[in-house]
């Protein structure tokens, strides 16, 4: 009954991620199910191609999530960057070499050891 933002505020903005915790991450999972494809006011499924298959850049994408106010802070935006990417690599719109490279990239910047 609860929207999107709502569960956000309560579970997420400003919360520490619970990566050890199974029904978090199950929450999680659900709650970002899809989440990079069916928000087309965030970014546009042709931008997300292109950021993906044409410049393998994560930026373009984390810009575009930082703009919704429950995903403001920068390692909840890469974890569900991280998330998205994950599931984008099983769909065959997206270059699983492209989507690796940014996997990697991320792995290469990060400041949080569990990304």
């Amino acid at each position: 009954m609860k929207g999107r933002a709502q569960l956000a505020g309560e579970y997420l903005n400003g919360k520490p991620v619970l990566y050890n915790n199974v029904e978090y991450t199950f929450f999680f999972n659900e709650f970002f199910r899809k989440f990079l494809i069916t928000n087309p006011d965030m970014i546009t499924i042709s931008n997300l191609i292109i950021a993906i298959n044409d410049e393998a850049d994560n930026q373009p994408v984390l810009d575009a999530m930082a703009a919704i106010p429950w995903l403001s802070d920068p390692d909840l935006r890469e974890l569900v960057l991280l998330h998205g990417l994950s599931e984008l690599y099983y769909n065959s719109t997206y270059k699983k070499p492209r989507i690796l490279a940014m996997i990697s990239d991320i792995q290469k910047r990060t400041t949080d050891p569990m990304h």
